[in-house]
């Protein structure tokens, strides 16, 4: 079949403290196939590619509700999240191909 990935999902889920915190990290081998976050709280979350997730700055903002994927092209950054609220839940998904 053409088109078709196979590999698994790796769930880098969690709640949010007050730093900004690394939900995957970079890959030497380059074998990340996609991504996926979404922002589960009611609280606005940031996220960034290699450097740190601020509300400040660069980051991509993910209001409450929202979700963002790699989409066809998939980055082997780190990316990190950040929320100012602490215990906000998150969902992330990291998919390896086989």
């Amino acid at each position: 079949m053409i088109g078709i990935q196979v590999g698994a999902y790796t769930d880098r889920s969690g709640t949010t403290d007050t730093t900004s915190q690394i939900i995957m990290t970079a890959e030497n081998y380059k074998i990340r196939a996609g991504w996926f976050i979404q922002n589960t709280s009611d609280t606005v979350m940031y996220i960034n590619f290699t450097s740190a997730a601020s509300a400040a700055g660069t980051s991509i903002q993910l209001g409450a509700g929202q979700s963002m994927s790699s989409g066809s092209f998939c980055t082997q950054e780190r990316i990190s999240l950040f929320c100012a609220v602490s215990g906000k839940k998150f969902v992330a998904k990291e998919f390896h191909q086989s």
